[in-house]
C-alpha cells in the first residue's frame, strides 16, 4: 500500500466527489496498481503519492525510476515534472487575475523600468499572487507613501546582491536598503522569485518545515545554494523548467507530508 494527501486526491475525478474537506489534511491508503485508474487529474497528469518505501512516485513511474533526493525527501523525476504541472493549474485556479505568470510580467517591467511606483505596484501583486492581505497591510501601515521608496531601494540592492543571504537581509542601520520592515524571508523570497525566476526560489513555511531549512538569510542561502545545485544537475539532463517552477513542484511533494496528519 501507499498513502497519499487527501488534498492531492481530490484531484481525482473519481474521488472528488467521495471526499470531503476534513479529508485534505489526511494520508489515505492507496493502492498504485488496483487504483491506477484514480491517480490522474482531469487532464491526466499523474498524483504524485508517497510509496511503500518513503519514496515520492506516479503511477507512470516505472520499478527501476531513479530516486532523485533533497534535504532527505526522496521523489522521482517524473513527480517532481507532475508536481510542476500540478502547481501550475493549482496556481491558475486559485490566483484569479493575480496568476504566476501576470505578476511575472509586472516584475519584468519593473526590471526594464525600475521606479519606486513600479515598485510599489509589484509589491502588492505579490502579496496578492501568495494570498498575504496580512502582509500588505503590514507594509502599507509600517511604510505608509513611502512604501514604493522602501520596496524600490531594496528591490534594486538585492538585483545587484552578490550572495542570496545580502539580497534577502533585513533593512537595519547598517544596512537602510534590506529587506523593508513587514516582509520576513516568505514573502521576501517570493519577491525575490519574481523579480528573476532563474536566480531565485520561494521558501515559505512549507518547505522550512518539511526541508528544515531556517526561515533567515542563512537558512535561505543555504536552501537556495543547495537547490541551485539540484537544479542544475536536472537541467544538465534535459530539464526545461526555470529555478522558480522545480521549487513549485518541489512544494506540490513537500506540502503532502508537512499538511497531512500524522493518523
Amino acid at each position: 500500500m501507499a498513502k497519499i494527501n487527501g488534498r492531492t486526491l481530490r484531484l481525482s475525478p473519481n474521488y472528488r466527489a467521495k471526499l470531503k474537506r476534513l479529508h485534505e489534511k489526511r494520508w489515505l491508503d492507496i493502492c498504485p496498481k488496483c487504483e491506477r485508474q484514480n491517480l490522474f487529474d482531469d487532464q491526466q497528469v499523474a498524483l504524485p503519492f508517497c510509496d511503500w518505501d518513503d519514496v515520492m512516485r506516479t503511477a507512470n513511474d516505472p520499478d527501476s525510476a531513479f530516486v532523485l533526493e533533497i534535504a532527505g525527501i526522496p521523489f522521482t523525476r517524473q513527480a517532481l515534472q507532475c508536481g510542476v504541472i500540478l502547481a501550475g493549474g493549482e496556481d491558475d485556479e486559485n490566483s484569479t487575475s493575480w496568476s504566476t505568470q501576470r505578476v511575472e510580467r509586472l516584475a519584468e517591467h519593473y526590471r526594464q523600468e525600475p521606479s519606486p511606483l513600479a515598485a510599489a505596484s509589484l509589491a502588492e501583486a505579490v502579496c496578492n499572487w501568495g494570498r498575504g492581505g496580512r502582509v500588505r497591510g503590514n507594509l502599507k501601515k509600517r511604510h505608509s507613501h513611502h512604501l514604493g521608496h522602501a520596496m524600490h531601494a531594496w528591490m534594486q540592492a538585492a538585483l545587484h546582491a552578490t550572495s542570496d543571504e545580502d539580497a534577502i537581509a533585513p533593512a537595519s542601520e547598517k544596512r537602510p536598503y534590506g529587506l523593508p520592515k513587514g516582509l520576513a524571508i516568505s514573502f521576501g523570497s517570493k519577491h525575490l522569485r519574481m523579480l528573476d525566476p532563474n536566480r531565485f526560489a520561494v521558501l515559505d513555511a512549507v518547505l522550512s518545515e518539511g526541508l528544515g531549512y531556517a526561515l533567515n538569510p542563512k537558512g535561505y542561502a543555504l536552501f537556495m545554494r543547495q537547490f541551485r545545485d539540484f537544479h542544475a544537475k536536472l537541467s544538465d539532463s534535459g530539464w526545461p523548467y526555470s529555478l522558480a517552477q522545480t521549487e513549485s513542484g518541489l512544494f506540490m511533494l513537500v506540502r503532502q507530508h508537512v499538511r497531512s496528519d500524522p493518523s
